[in-house]
């Protein structure tokens, strides 16, 4: 992962990470299928309200099977605040088909990232920052954007976002 320099807000989000928390207590899942106007991007709110206990968020894409499907896919990543401070930065996640379907196999324990398919597509979710402690609580705006090699690859964008109650020591 790649951080763009001077952006202190998406570092300060991961490093508000704790090390215990107990079991899930909610999640909720939001998907765009992009659409020729949208473009690769799209955008999220999503709500962190609780700054007692943490969240997971995951990413998630849709992209369709055949041929020139990309080997990773790069996604430049805004976050707002509910005040309005932001920060950018640039991820890249592996999106071979076949590479992620045989790791996945092979190491079922793993649960940072997951994959289901169809005949046509397939959807890959990563795990993007575990234990968020939001530094603010509220509606929080997501941009995501994929560089012109996705186009006609990726078919939508999503995040999970699961929320984990008041952490305990362990």
């Amino acid at each position: 992962m790649r951080l763009v320099p001077g952006l202190r807000l998406l570092t300060a989000l991961a490093c508000t990470a704790v090390s215990a928390c107990s079991a899930g207590t909610g999640s909720e899942t939001v998907f765009r299928t992009l659409t020729e106007e949208d473009g690769n991007r799209a955008s999220f709110d999503i709500e962190m309200s609780d700054s007692t206990g943490s969240y997971t968020m995951s990413l998630i894409t849709r992209i369709q099977k055949g041929g020139g499907t990309p080997a990773v896919l790069t996604m430049d990543i805004t976050l707002a605040s509910p005040s309005g401070a932001s920060g950018t930065e640039t991820v890249t996640f592996p999106s071979d088909y076949r590479a992620i379907r045989q790791y996945t196999k092979e190491h079922p324990e793993d649960e940072r990232i997951r994959l289901a398919g169809t005949p046509g597509y397939y959807d890959i979710s990563w795990a993007y920052r575990d234990r968020i402690i939001p530094p603010e609580t509220g509606t929080w705006h997501i941009d995501i954007s994929l560089p012109d090699t996705a186009d006609g690859k990726v078919l939508g964008l999503g995040i999970t976002l699961d929320h984990h109650g008041k952490g305990q020591n362990t």
